[in-house]
Formats: structure tokens, sequence, C-alpha cells
């Protein structure tokens, strides 16, 4: 008998040097593959920190995107797999969850620092 009921994994990223040089996927996971292998989604989480020059203040400031991506979907047509968390600081949470294009992910990881 098959039961209907949704499991969430909480995994952690291989020791290695993550998130430098590429998006997280299936292959990041630490320990063994198999989660990644018999889920049905795999989402990521990555924050990636820009420099900005605050004209204000007159110094840089650290931005940080949080983007939660759908890396794996099997078996469903999904219409957007990119989405733009936004943290709000007064609350402490997430509270805006917006879809945006790869194109225009690929222009935050493009301005990310970089050790």
């Amino acid at each position: 008998k098959e039961l209907d009921i949704p499991f969430v994994y909480y995994i952690h990223t291989k020791k290695k040097d993550m998130g430098k040089s590429n998006y997280l996927s299936t292959d990041d996971v630490r320990g063994s593959q198999t989660v990644g292998n018999i889920a049905e989604f795999f989402y990521s989480l990555q924050i990636i920190a820009n420099e900005v020059y605050d004209q204000l203040l007159r110094k840089e400031q650290t931005v940080k995107h949080s983007i939660l991506r759908m890396v794996k979907h099997r078996g469903y047509e999904v219409k957007g797999d990119t989405f733009y968390l936004s943290y709000s600081e007064d609350k402490k949470i997430y509270d805006k969850i917006t879809q945006i294009s790869f194109k225009d992910l690929r222009t935050i990881w493009k301005e990310r620092n970089v050790l």
C-alpha cells in the first residue's frame, strides 16, 4: 500500500568549497545520494551576498539575496522553479516570495561576493 505522505528533509551541503562557483544541486548533498535520488521534489535555498555602495552612508553594505530553487521535480509540470525570498528585518521572517527568471538569477549570481 502506498501512502501519500510528504516528508521534508533538511540536508547539509558537502564540506568542500560550496556555493562559490556553482548553484547547489543534488550532487552537493553531504552523505548518501539516496535522498536526492528518490525525492520527487528537491529544493535548494542558497543565500548570495553582494556588496553595494550606500550613497547615504557612504560605505559598502552587504546585501543578501535568498534564492529558493526547485532543482528537481519528477513527473510534474512546473511553471516556475526559481524564487526570491524577501526577508523582513523588523519581523525577522521571510515575508514575501516572488518568482524570478533564470536571467534575474544570473544577474544576482554575477554580482556576488567571491573570495
